[in-house]
């Protein structure tokens, strides 16, 4: 995808780092409102036929949601005498 993403439009490839089923089939990103996004989609089956099943993460969520290693423990530890 360039560099200018449009709003409501995304991408999709085929997962080849796929290890387990609980892994997605298709990985990719998307603009839905403004909102960037990550996309995630299995390949199933049910009884109308073939679909895929997709999940929606917000990019900046998961980046914030990462824990920072240079994060300190809260300041009420340094109450503890030893």
């Amino acid at each position: 995808m360039n560099s200018e993403e449009k709003d409501m439009t995304g991408v999709m490839f085929v997962n080849d780092r796929k290890e387990s089923d609980n892994h997605p089939d298709w990985k990719g990103r998307a603009v839905i409102g403004g909102r960037k996004v990550w996309v995630s989609a299995w390949k199933k089956e049910g009884q109308k036929g073939k679909y895929l099943s997709l999940s929606f993460q917000d990019r900046d969520e998961q980046n914030r949601s990462k824990p920072n290693n240079r994060e300190r423990r809260p300041q009420e530890d340094s109450d503890i005498p030893w």
